[in-house]
């Protein structure tokens, strides 16, 4: 009897020595973990604020880009922008197109970029189908209207 219940003494602390060990490695295992996953939430976290900074930053070069290319016009030509010029200028801008080449200071040649091309050729088709811009009719024909029937 006295054997048995030594026996089962023993029993019992070696199965509680196994479950300490396991407690043990599980709580390790829980920290890796854990760590691992801080250390993916911060990667994340700085893409995201990488992707947002990157963002604005273009826009506001863009937005730099407008108000130099404005400058240059103005200070060339001393006179206003035409409502054309400014209106495929806004185009460019809202489509991302870039104002300059990033080689050179000078003004992309617009020819070149078909994608740029086919912003402003929408843009001219929008003013066209709209009467409005360069294609807005005289004054002294007020019949012609975009809404005929």
């Amino acid at each position: 009897m006295q054997r048995r219940l030594k026996d089962f003494d023993e029993a019992l602390n070696h199965e509680a020595e196994v479950a300490r060990l396991t407690k043990k490695e599980y709580q390790e295992q829980c920290e890796k973990e854990l760590a691992r996953h801080e250390t993916i939430a911060l990667e994340n976290q700085h893409a995201k604020y990488q992707k947002r900074y990157n963002i604005c930053k273009e826009t506001l070069m863009q937005i730099v880009d407008f108000s130099c290319i404005a400058g240059y016009y103005k200070e060339l030509s001393e006179q206003p922008i035409p409502c054309s010029m400014w209106r495929e200028w806004k185009s460019l801008f809202v489509a991302g197109k870039p104002f300059y080449d990033d080689t050179n200071s000078a003004p992309v040649s617009i020819e070149t970029d078909n994608e740029a091309v086919s912003v402003l050729n929408e843009c001219n088709m929008n003013q066209y189908t709209a009467l409005s811009g360069e294609w807005a009719p005289p004054e002294e024909h007020p019949e012609i209207s975009p809404n005929i029937p």
